[in-house]
């Protein structure tokens, strides 16, 4: 549920992101991506990761969504480590990443939500694969 969720929240954010894109956010994208390329640890990683998400979801100017998106994906966060993107695939993260930020920046609503959803299918995926009980597991609100 926890990834569905996701899956359908995260590309119309990015969508909206490339609908109301403001310069400075848009530099912060980049400069995130490019913090993403840099990264050596799986610390790095993690933060760059994080930090690219919740950059697109607060450029989607909607508070609500913000909070909603922000909150399922510190849960997913607190639940999964490196492994959900092992280091032999990075490089093509990193590249997806950079594609959804061109796509903000350029305004290519269409284009980003588009990317968004497969970059968090590919994710739900890697997921199931690395991951195969935690799917199924109850989140615990209390």
């Amino acid at each position: 549920d926890l990834i569905e969720a996701r899956l359908i929240i995260e590309p119309v954010m990015a969508a909206l992101a490339a609908q109301r894109r403001e310069p400075g956010l848009n530099d912060e994208l980049m400069r995130i991506v490019e913090d993403h390329r840099a990264a050596g640890s799986d610390a790095e990683w993690i933060a760059t990761t994080q930090a690219f998400h919740s950059t697109v979801c607060r450029m989607s100017a909607n508070p609500l969504l913000n909070l909603l998106a922000l909150s399922l994906k510190d849960i997913y966060t607190d639940r999964v480590t490196s492994s959900v993107f092992p280091p032999e695939v990075r490089t093509q993260v990193i590249e997806t990443h950079e594609a959804i930020a061109q796509a903000i920046v350029a305004g290519d609503d269409k284009r980003a939500q588009t990317l968004m959803h497969d970059h968090m299918k590919a994710l739900a995926e890697s997921f199931e694969r690395h991951n195969p009980g935690l799917m199924h597991e109850i989140v615990d609100w209390g």
